[in-house]
């Protein structure tokens, strides 16, 4: 078995050893550490005029559908960027959107519910550190590389679940409600069509509370989108805003792609 896709913090060290280790791996950058980041100050100050755009910028980048779009966000977010003047966006731009490390969109890797997101790795790894190793992080730098780190991989795999090491009694009430507010308005929030191959069709997905203020799909707005979606700025967007929106308005829910398969 070979991962389609890895994820890793912002590290040359940590992608050369993925690409080392797993070639044909896409590698993806964790959006959270990024997040978090920048809404700590990081990147810029947190009391700048513009920071709050600057945030919402990067969340429509986070959630580009395919790399072209990503290009298309990126172009649009840089030039209001420089329009602001000061270069206070310069340092997050050298870090995170120029290729290799411009890789922490939704859209970025061809791989079946795979998301620029390691938190739920990290997550096992603090477990296994605070139940099975505690202590052990505290020592000298070579006691970490050669003791600590080795027993942590070890223990990652020996360990590591084959089924849920937990139960779920009930699905959240709020998340049903919000299927059931899909199934009974499908009229409006679902649009199937046919793909190239006459036996396999797909599915736009409007949000149900997208900035576009859509209350159905329309031909207008999947013309909108899908030109979005391959790279291209439709002349009936005007402004920053209506961009953003459209991009964020629509999922596309298709067929696996060839050879993958839908079933466990």
């Amino acid at each position: 078995m070979k991962p389609g896709a890895c994820v890793s913090d912002h590290c040359d060290a940590y992608r050369n050893a993925f690409k080392r280790g797993f070639p044909d791996a896409e590698l993806l950058q964790c959006w959270p550490h990024i997040s978090r980041k920048f809404q700590e100050g990081e990147y810029v100050s947190t009391t700048w005029d513009h920071f709050d755009e600057a945030k919402g910028d990067l969340y429509a980048l986070h959630l580009a559908r395919s790399p072209e779009m990503w290009d298309l966000l990126l172009a649009e977010c840089g030039k209001r960027w420089d329009k602001w003047g000061g270069g206070k966006m310069n340092t997050f731009w050298n870090s995170n959107c120029i290729a290799p490390w411009s890789n922490w969109y939704m859209g970025r890797a061809d791989v079946v519910l795979c998301t620029p997101c390691q938190n739920a790795q990290e997550a096992w790894h603090r477990e296994l550190l605070r139940s099975r190793i505690p202590g052990m992080f505290r020592g000298s730098t070579e006691a970490v590389f050669m003791v600590a780190l080795p027993q942590l991989i070890i223990m990652d795999g020996i360990l590591m679940p084959t089924v849920l090491p937990f139960s779920v009694p009930a699905i959240p009430k709020a998340m049903i409600l919000k299927a059931l507010y899909y199934i009974e308005n499908q009229d409006r929030h679902v649009w199937i069509f046919q793909e190239e191959r006459a036996d396999q069709h797909s599915f736009y997905v409007l949000k149900k509370d997208n900035e576009y203020g859509a209350k159905k799909i329309t031909q207008k707005l999947i013309e909108l989108f899908e030109s979005a979606r391959v790279g291209v700025k439709d002349t009936r967007i005007k402004d920053h805003a209506t961009l953003l929106a459209v991009c964020d308005a629509l999922h596309v829910v298709g067929p696996p792609a060839e050879g993958q398969s839908v079933l466990p």
